[in-house]
């Protein structure tokens, strides 16, 4: 196991990236011929064997899951390890997902998922797209 340094440099680049994926013309909106998140470096940050893909998703005018309200903005984060036998550790996935913005615990989310060695985190925000690139 590679341990993941949190400092000063890479809180910077999880800041940058938040901030790119918070601007309006950065929302992603899934749907046919919506590019994924995580094909566009902007969104991902690389650091040892950890890759972190985030995302504010908005279903507003897509074919949107009904679990999903169009008006609401969602966090969303993938969390991968390099190695395919070993999962991100949860002190570092809380720690990232604080470093995103997401608010309370990994029980708060309201999806998660571990498949492989991906971690997967989604969060309503509550707050519609207006309020969440203010």
């Amino acid at each position: 196991m590679q341990a993941l340094i949190i400092d000063d440099e890479f809180k910077s680049r999880i800041s940058q990236l938040r901030e790119f994926a918070s601007r309006p013309e950065n929302l992603y909106k899934p749907g046919p011929g919506a590019a994924c998140p995580g094909d566009n470096p902007n969104f991902v940050v690389k650091s040892g064997t950890i890759r972190i893909v985030f995302s504010l998703t908005s279903f507003e005018d897509t074919d949107r899951p009904p679990t999903f309200t169009g008006e609401d903005i969602y966090r969303h984060v993938s969390i991968s390890a390099n190695n395919q036998r070993s999962a991100p550790h949860p002190i570092l996935v809380r720690e990232i997902l604080n470093l995103l913005g997401f608010v309370g615990s990994l029980e708060h989310c309201d999806y998660l998922n571990l498949v492989d060695n991906i971690f997967i985190g989604v969060q309503n925000i509550k707050m519609t797209k207006a309020e969440a690139v203010a």
